[in-house]
This record gives C-alpha cells, sequence and structure tokens, in this order.
C-alpha cells in the first residue's frame, strides 16, 4: 500500500502543495496523514497513527526529508524505524537519490546513505540558523518595545456584569475573578501557597506516573514562576485567570478534536463510517467567561444551549442546520428508532429521525423546559426553572428566594435586562407560564404542585 505524510509548521500553514504532490502519486485522501505543529519533536499523532499502520512492503512518500523532522538525529531515528524495523520503501519527492525502491542494491545504499546524512545535517543546520535569527530578531524587537506572544482572548463584554435586577446571577458562587480557585482551577500550585482545594488538586496529580508528571511541570513549571512574579492583581489578575482558563480549554478542546478525528479514521478504515451515526454531544453548555462566570447550571443561554453534531450515515440527505428545538432527552428515542427497536412509551424525548430526513413536523415542540435543584452545592446556583420559546424565557429562582426573571431573547441574547414586571409583558409572562405548567405536567415535574414544599 502507498502512504504519504504531510507536516506544516502550523495551523495557518497551508498544505496544498504536498496534497497535490502526493495525489499526483496516486495516495488516496484515505491514506494520507497530516500533521499541523512544529517539527522540533514527534509528538504528533497522525505520524504516530502512520506508523503504527504501516507494514512490511508499504511505501511511504514524503515531500522532503525535513517532513521527518529538524534534527540530524531524529531523522536518521525515524528513517532507521521506517526502513529497516518497519521494512518500509521511502520516497522523498523532491530527492529522487532518497528513494529506497531504487536503493535495493549495494551501489543504491551507497548512494542513498551519505545523501540521507548530509540532507538531515542540513536540515539542523539551517534549524540553529534560524533559531539564531529569530533570537537576535527577538532582541531587537523588544529594544523597539514590541509585543510578543499570543494575542490576547478577548473579554466579553459582560465579563464585568453587575446583574442589576438579577438577584439569583448576583448570589452564585462562580465568578471567575472570586472564586476560582488559583490551584485546583488554574494549576498555579507552589509549596509555600496555598488554597481552599489545593490537596484535593495534589491528590489529581497523584494519579501521573513519573513520565506525565515531568511532562505536565514541563509545561506549567515557566507559567507557574512567572506568574508569581508578576503577581498581577485587580483587573489585571481578572484577565489573567481568564486568559489562562481559556488556553487549558481551548487545549482540551483540541484534544478532543483529535480523538474524534481517531474515531472517524478508524471507522473509514473499517469501513464503517457510511453506515454509522456519529453524534458529538455534551451534557450542558459552558460558560467561557460570559457574565464573568466559569462553570455551568444556569438556564441563560450559555449553559442551556447544549452542544449537538451529526454525521449522517448514507440514506440520510439533510445538511447544514437544524432550527427546530430539539433535546437531549430526544437522543435515545433516535438511537432506538435508527436501530429499528421499538421506543417505550415513558420515554420523553422524541425521535429526531424525521428532522435529520429533512422534514418539518408541524406538531414539533414549540417551547423547552428546565429544571435546576442542586442547591445548596457547589458554586451555589439558586434552584430554578423555567421556559423557553423562540424568543422569551421565562425563569423562577425559588427555595430561599421567590423570583421571576423574562428575557427576550430577540432583543437581549445575552439577558443582561430583566423583564418580568413590566406591563406590556404581562400577557407573554400569562402565555408562559401557561405553557410552563404544560410542560411541567407532562415530564411530570412535582415542583407543580408547589415550590414551598422544596423550602429547607
Amino acid at each position: 500500500m502507498e502512504y504519504g505524510h504531510i507536516r506544516v509548521s502550523s495551523i495557518d500553514q497551508n498544505e496544498d502543495r504536498q496534497l497535490i504532490a502526493l495525489r499526483g502519486k496516486g495516495v488516496p485522501d484515505s491514506r494520507i496523514y497530516m500533521d499541523k505543529q512544529s517539527g522540533k519533536d514527534f509528538d504528533r499523532p497522525k505520524y504516530k497513527r502512520l506508523v503504527r499502520r504501516l507494514r512490511r512492503g508499504d511505501l511511504l512518500y514524503l515531500m522532503s526529508i525535513d517532513r521527518l523532522g529538524r534534527n540530524y538525529r531524529e531523522i536518521q531515528e525515524q528513517w532507521r524505524l521506517l526502513t529497516q524495523e518497519k521494512g518500509v520503501d521511502i520516497c522523498v519527492l523532491d530527492m529522487p537519490l532518497l528513494d529506497t525502491r531504487q536503493g535495493k542494491d549495494l551501489m543504491g545504499t551507497f548512494i542513498a546513505d551519505p545523501v540521507l546524512q548530509i540532507l538531515s545535517f542540513v536540515a539542523q543546520n539551517e534549524r540553529e540558523n534560524i533559531r539564531k535569527r529569530q533570537a537576535e530578531g527577538i532582541a531587537a524587537a523588544k529594544a523597539r518595545d514590541v509585543k510578543f506572544g499570543r494575542p490576547a482572548i478577548p473579554l466579553p463584554d459582560n465579563f464585568f456584569d453587575d446583574y442589576e435586577g438579577r438577584e439569583a446571577a448576583a448570589a452564585q458562587e462562580m465568578s471567575i475573578v472570586k472564586d476560582m480557585d488559583m490551584i485546583y482551577d488554574l494549576k498555579m500550585l507552589r509549596p509555600d501557597k496555598n488554597s481552599r482545594l489545593k490537596t484535593l488538586y495534589e491528590s489529581f496529580l497523584g494519579r501521573m506516573d513519573s513520565a506525565q508528571r515531568a511532562a505536565w511541570e514541563k509545561f506549567y513549571g515557566p507559567i507557574i514562576e512567572d506568574f508569581y512574579k508578576k503577581n498581577p492583581q485587580g483587573k489585571d489578575l481578572a484577565n489573567w485567570k481568564f486568559q489562562r482558563y481559556m488556553r487549558d480549554y481551548m487545549k482540551t478542546v483540541k484534544s478532543l478534536d483529535d480523538n474524534v478525528g481517531r474515531v472517524l479514521d478508524y471507522l473509514k478504515e473499517k469501513g464503517l463510517l457510511e453506515n454509522t451515526l456519529v453524534v458529538y454531544t455534551s451534557d450542558q453548555g459552558f460558560y467561557m467567561g460570559e457574565h464573568g462566570w466559569f462553570d455551568k447550571r444556569f438556564m441563560y443561554e450559555e449553559s442551556m444551549r447544549t452542544p449537538l453534531i451529526m454525521r449522517l450515515p448514507d440514506g440520510f440527505t439533510r445538511r447544514g442546520d437544524i432550527t427546530e428545538m430539539v433535546q437531549n432527552i430526544d437522543y435515545g428515542p433516535t438511537f432506538l428508532d435508527l436501530a429499528g427497536v421499538e421506543i417505550p412509551s415513558d420515554m420523553h424525548g422524541v425521535s429526531l429521525l424525521p428532522l435529520l430526513k429533512g422534514e418539518h413536523p408541524k406538531d414539533w415542540r414549540k417551547a423547552l423546559y428546565y429544571h435546576f435543584y442542586e442547591y445548596p452545592a457547589e458554586h451555589m446556583v439558586k434552584r430554578h426553572y423555567g421556559v423557553r420559546t423562540d424568543r422569551y424565557k421565562l425563569i423562577h429562582f425559588y427555595n430561599d428566594i421567590d423570583t421571576w426573571e423574562l428575557y427576550d431573547l430577540q432583543a437581549d441574547p445575552h439577558e443582561m435586562h430583566n423583564l418580568y414586571g413590566q406591563k406590556e409583558y404581562e400577557a407573554v409572562v400569562d402565555e408562559l407560564k401557561a405553557e410552563m405548567l404544560k410542560l411541567q405536567e407532562q415530564y411530570d415535574d412535582p415542583v407543580r404542585f408547589s415550590p414551598e414544599r422544596d423550602k429547607e
């Protein structure tokens, strides 16, 4: 089998040239593996997956020798691994002399080996020269007060929300500024520093083996040192916590994305992709600094909206967004329906298959119901239930408080202005309360009898 590997040094670097060259050699896209990251090391998931897949007699195409790495030793090691241990042939497209198919005899080996050594040496030497030029350029730029590093992630417009007119929102304990733990949430562990959740965090670190702990310390060590050295305060500290939180979160998303890719690659390799419904979802949304928060729980849009992406099997032609209101209670009926299994009558949700087929049922739900009751508990979000239509949202906070909130999601998508109690919205409130009661009865929520019973 013929395979190809592509490496570009950053996510914004274009891989088209390499891709066209490999396709020109007849390598199918299913056997082309691409990594978008630096070649300074071999912590590359797609390359590792390719090496595991390669078998004796296979042919691997590379655009140039430095696609294996920019270090003399690493290039040599990878070449030996592939050609000697794996028994794989390699063809370097921009250097015809590096084609092991042509070097099966003594003369071919005599030519190929010195060429490989020279080119890998040149690759390393060029990398060292680049580093030198970069260091000189950075020093000169710093002298001109040029700022380096990744650009800051913009704070949400309502990051410093004052929660006016929203009593429950003001009472939570999920503020990035006030409640995010420096050690547990942000990993700023140092022996002389303490926090409420330090011991719990240390117990998590204790589950790592020595190699994992070393990698962890290598990454976070410089960040910890820099943080305590600078010792930001006030709004500078708030912004630092937000940036650190977001970068950790995005790295987690990147890892998830990589592993979704592994699943899809496996399904494709086994011939199962076109016969499988692939679903990416979650149990809730998450706050990315909106209202100054992290975590979830509230009925506000950021946590109520739940990710749902489906890759449909053959036979389903629907593409793009589905605008009908769906819920996580619909997943079970959908999977049973797809499998041809009868859906039990006591399941609350409905099958999504009509929507996936491109249909628009006239009797589809027009409102969503929500109920959160874990209070008092972590993050101290008040108990509440509510209803959401395509335009409005009505929320009742109960238990130790009794307060209502109404939002016009068209005019106020970030839910900053509580309209409850305004005379012009009385008819809207009456309609929403009727819909809420109907849904409480449909889902058999006992809170409908009286929130008074839940006071403690």
